[in-house]
Protein backbone atom coordinates (compact mmCIF):
# COMPACT_ATOMS: atom_id res chain seq x y z
CA UNK A 1 0.00 0.00 0.00
CA UNK A 2 1.69 3.57 -0.74
CA UNK A 3 1.89 6.12 1.96
CA UNK A 4 -0.71 8.20 0.06
CA UNK A 5 -2.98 6.08 -0.05
CA UNK A 6 -2.07 5.26 3.30
CA UNK A 7 -2.53 9.06 4.32
CA UNK A 8 -6.13 9.05 2.97
CA UNK A 9 -7.29 6.44 5.07
CA UNK A 10 -6.12 7.83 7.89
CA UNK A 11 -6.95 11.15 6.99
CA UNK A 12 -10.80 9.90 6.76
CA UNK A 13 -10.21 7.76 10.02
CA UNK A 14 -9.62 10.74 11.78
CA UNK A 15 -12.50 12.33 9.67
CA UNK A 16 -14.84 10.45 11.61
CA UNK A 17 -14.55 11.09 15.58
CA UNK A 18 -14.56 14.84 14.24
CA UNK A 19 -17.87 14.72 12.68
CA UNK A 20 -19.25 13.41 16.01
CA UNK A 21 -17.74 16.42 17.89
CA UNK A 22 -19.71 18.62 16.29
CA UNK A 23 -17.24 21.22 16.03
CA UNK A 24 -17.50 24.91 14.46
CA UNK A 25 -15.99 25.87 11.12
CA UNK A 26 -13.33 27.15 13.09
CA UNK A 27 -12.51 24.02 14.83
CA UNK A 28 -12.58 22.34 11.20
CA UNK A 29 -10.29 25.01 10.11
CA UNK A 30 -7.62 23.99 12.52
CA UNK A 31 -8.21 20.68 11.96
CA UNK A 32 -7.47 20.86 8.42
CA UNK A 33 -4.68 22.97 9.17
CA UNK A 34 -3.02 19.92 11.10
CA UNK A 35 -3.97 17.48 8.41
CA UNK A 36 -2.01 19.75 6.04
CA UNK A 37 1.14 19.28 8.70
CA UNK A 38 0.99 15.41 8.47
CA UNK A 39 4.46 14.80 7.25
CA UNK A 40 6.70 11.54 6.86
CA UNK A 41 10.04 10.84 7.79
CA UNK A 42 11.72 9.98 5.23
CA UNK A 43 14.27 7.45 6.97
CA UNK A 44 12.02 5.54 9.22
CA UNK A 45 8.69 5.85 7.27
CA UNK A 46 6.89 6.50 10.19
CA UNK A 47 4.12 8.84 9.43
CA UNK A 48 3.57 11.70 12.23
CA UNK A 49 -0.62 11.52 12.57
CA UNK A 50 -2.81 14.75 14.46
CA UNK A 51 -1.61 14.48 17.93
CA UNK A 52 -4.16 13.38 20.69
CA UNK A 53 -4.74 17.20 21.60
CA UNK A 54 -5.83 17.98 18.09
CA UNK A 55 -7.48 14.85 17.73
CA UNK A 56 -9.62 14.37 21.08
CA UNK A 57 -9.53 18.34 22.30
CA UNK A 58 -10.95 20.47 18.95
CA UNK A 59 -14.42 20.93 20.73
CA UNK A 60 -13.01 21.43 24.49
CA UNK A 61 -10.58 24.16 22.96
CA UNK A 62 -13.75 26.11 21.12
CA UNK A 63 -15.41 26.16 24.18
CA UNK A 64 -12.13 27.62 25.79
CA UNK A 65 -11.43 30.12 23.79
CA UNK A 66 -15.37 31.38 23.84
CA UNK A 67 -14.66 31.33 27.96
CA UNK A 68 -16.90 28.20 28.58
CA UNK A 69 -14.62 27.07 30.99
CA UNK A 70 -17.42 24.52 32.80
CA UNK A 71 -18.32 23.00 29.23
CA UNK A 72 -14.45 22.91 28.55
CA UNK A 73 -14.02 20.89 32.18
CA UNK A 74 -16.91 18.96 31.48
CA UNK A 75 -15.72 18.06 28.26
CA UNK A 76 -11.97 17.03 29.64
CA UNK A 77 -13.30 15.37 32.32
CA UNK A 78 -15.31 13.36 30.12
CA UNK A 79 -12.53 12.70 27.80
CA UNK A 80 -10.19 11.68 30.38
CA UNK A 81 -12.99 9.25 32.01
CA UNK A 82 -13.86 7.88 28.63
CA UNK A 83 -10.98 6.89 26.64
CA UNK A 84 -7.80 4.22 26.87
CA UNK A 85 -5.48 6.14 24.98
CA UNK A 86 -2.38 6.44 27.72
CA UNK A 87 -1.49 10.00 26.10
CA UNK A 88 -5.15 11.22 25.38
CA UNK A 89 -5.37 10.06 29.19
CA UNK A 90 -2.52 12.08 30.27
CA UNK A 91 -3.15 15.47 28.22
CA UNK A 92 -7.06 15.56 29.49
CA UNK A 93 -5.71 15.43 32.94
CA UNK A 94 -3.45 18.11 32.01
CA UNK A 95 -6.02 20.01 30.81
CA UNK A 96 -8.33 19.39 33.92
CA UNK A 97 -5.63 20.56 35.99
CA UNK A 98 -5.55 23.78 33.61
CA UNK A 99 -8.94 24.26 33.64
CA UNK A 100 -9.47 24.72 37.20
CA UNK A 101 -6.46 26.66 38.14
CA UNK A 102 -7.26 29.14 35.47
CA UNK A 103 -7.30 32.77 36.37
CA UNK A 104 -10.17 33.97 34.13
CA UNK A 105 -12.22 31.17 35.31
CA UNK A 106 -15.18 32.26 37.64
CA UNK A 107 -15.73 28.39 38.64
CA UNK A 108 -11.85 27.79 39.18
CA UNK A 109 -11.13 25.79 42.09
CA UNK A 110 -7.55 25.94 43.34
CA UNK A 111 -8.00 22.84 46.03
CA UNK A 112 -9.39 20.64 42.86
CA UNK A 113 -6.53 21.29 40.57
CA UNK A 114 -3.61 20.46 43.65
CA UNK A 115 -5.29 17.43 43.82
CA UNK A 116 -5.63 16.68 40.13
CA UNK A 117 -1.84 17.86 39.38
CA UNK A 118 -0.79 15.56 42.62
CA UNK A 119 -2.85 12.66 40.48
CA UNK A 120 -1.21 13.63 37.39
CA UNK A 121 2.74 13.37 38.53
CA UNK A 122 1.33 10.32 40.16
CA UNK A 123 0.62 8.65 37.66
CA UNK A 124 2.85 10.09 34.61
CA UNK A 125 5.54 10.67 36.61
CA UNK A 126 8.10 10.26 33.54
CA UNK A 127 5.88 12.77 31.20
CA UNK A 128 7.33 15.25 29.66
CA UNK A 129 4.86 17.58 31.01
CA UNK A 130 6.07 16.90 34.72
CA UNK A 131 8.13 20.01 35.05
CA UNK A 132 5.38 22.21 33.44
CA UNK A 133 2.87 20.48 35.97
CA UNK A 134 5.27 20.57 38.88
CA UNK A 135 5.29 24.69 38.41
CA UNK A 136 1.90 24.46 38.37
CA UNK A 137 1.69 22.83 41.76
CA UNK A 138 4.44 25.27 43.29
CA UNK A 139 2.29 28.26 42.08
CA UNK A 140 -1.33 26.46 43.94
CA UNK A 141 0.51 25.65 46.39
CA UNK A 142 1.84 29.39 46.38
CA UNK A 143 -1.93 30.32 46.14
CA UNK A 144 -3.04 28.39 49.07
CA UNK A 145 -0.49 29.42 51.56
CA UNK A 146 -1.73 33.41 50.08
CA UNK A 147 -5.04 32.61 50.85
CA UNK A 148 -4.13 31.36 54.56
CA UNK A 149 -2.03 34.18 54.77
CA UNK A 150 -5.43 36.53 54.06
CA UNK A 151 -7.45 34.39 56.26
CA UNK A 152 -5.47 35.07 59.00
CA UNK A 153 -4.75 38.67 57.72
CA UNK A 154 -8.93 38.98 57.79
CA UNK A 155 -9.32 37.10 61.14
CA UNK A 156 -6.26 39.65 62.46
CA UNK A 157 -8.35 42.56 61.14
CA UNK A 158 -11.88 41.07 62.98
CA UNK A 159 -10.17 41.11 66.07
CA UNK A 160 -8.41 44.22 66.20
CA UNK A 161 -12.04 46.06 64.55
CA UNK A 162 -13.25 44.43 67.49
CA UNK A 163 -11.37 45.83 69.62
CA UNK A 164 -11.52 49.26 68.04
CA UNK A 165 -15.44 49.13 68.68
CA UNK A 166 -14.75 48.24 72.22
CA UNK A 167 -12.15 51.28 72.57
CA UNK A 168 -14.63 53.80 70.64
CA UNK A 169 -17.78 52.67 73.42
CA UNK A 170 -15.38 52.90 76.21
CA UNK A 171 -14.46 56.52 74.74
CA UNK A 172 -18.19 56.94 74.61
CA UNK A 173 -19.12 56.08 78.16
CA UNK A 174 -15.69 58.09 79.18
CA UNK A 175 -17.65 61.05 77.21
CA UNK A 176 -20.62 60.24 79.18
CA UNK A 177 -19.30 60.25 82.42
CA UNK A 178 -16.93 63.46 81.93
CA UNK A 179 -20.61 65.21 81.01
CA UNK A 180 -22.09 64.07 84.09
CA UNK A 181 -19.00 65.34 86.33
CA UNK A 182 -19.18 68.59 84.58
CA UNK A 183 -22.82 68.97 85.46
CA UNK A 184 -22.05 67.91 88.85
CA UNK A 185 -19.48 70.23 89.28
CA UNK A 186 -21.80 73.19 87.65
CA UNK A 187 -24.47 72.17 90.58
CA UNK A 188 -21.86 72.74 93.39
CA UNK A 189 -20.43 76.05 92.19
Amino acid sequence: MSLSVVRKARIVFLLIPVSFLEVSCVTLQRFQTCMENMSVDAETEEKVIINATDEFFLKSDQLFSEGRYRRALQRARRIYRETTEPSVKEEALFRIALLLSYGDNPNRDYEEAEKTVRKFLHDYSESKRRFAIRSILQLLQEVRRGTAEIQTIKGYNAIQEEKILRLEEDIRRIKEIDLQLEEQKKKLE
